[in-house]
């Protein structure tokens, strides 16, 4: 199966997955007074955004094919390994991270998360780390919390409860 094929095969998947998700969401598709996008309104842009995300991703990799197609074998560099202690983090930061968000809240966790994760897939240059980290998380924010009013875990240690209510009241207030 050549790399075409497969970039092509897993949008097929994710495609098929987000229209099975899209028509089960019209099982709760009930108007809601204070959202005017209805019960399935956050599932539905969630599932666009899948959607899109697995469309670009298959384009800059059939682009990227091309691309190299069109070079010389010499010019060509042997893709790069990732070490065993990056294949562990890939996998267990996910569920450290679920594990601290009750504790600690969402509002925190999260661009500690991403941050991590950045690091442990060697972004190592300061500044595209915190730009990165900042731009997903001011996304996040502001689609679920400001548009969505999705109630995330704020946290069940005392301090980390005040600090995760600020920041909601922050972003609600468009700060």
């Amino acid at each position: 199966m050549t790399r075409e094929q497969k970039l092509i095969g897993e949008w097929l998947f994710w495609s098929l997955l987000v229209t099975i998700l899209w028509l089960q969401t019209d099982s709760f598709s009930e108007p809601i007074a204070e959202f005017r996008f209805g019960a399935d309104g956050w599932p539905k842009m969630v599932l666009l955004g899948i959607f899109i995300g697995a469309t670009g991703q298959m384009a800059l990799g059939l682009f990227e094919a091309l691309r190299t197609q069109s070079q010389t074998k010499t010019d060509k560099a042997p893709p790069r390994q990732i070490s065993r202690w990056q294949q562990i983090a890939i996998f267990a930061l996910p569920l450290f991270y679920l594990w601290l968000m009750h504790r600690i809240g969402f509002f925190i966790s999260t661009p500690m998360f991403i941050a991590a994760y950045l690091w442990v897939l060697e972004v190592r240059r300061l500044r595209p780390l915190l730009l990165v980290t900042a731009a997903v998380y001011g996304f996040v924010l502001l689609l679920f919390v400001r548009f969505f009013y999705v109630a995330l875990p704020v946290g069940a240690w005392p301090y980390f409860y005040d600090i995760n209510n600020q920041i909601i009241t922050l972003v609600r207030l468009g700060l």
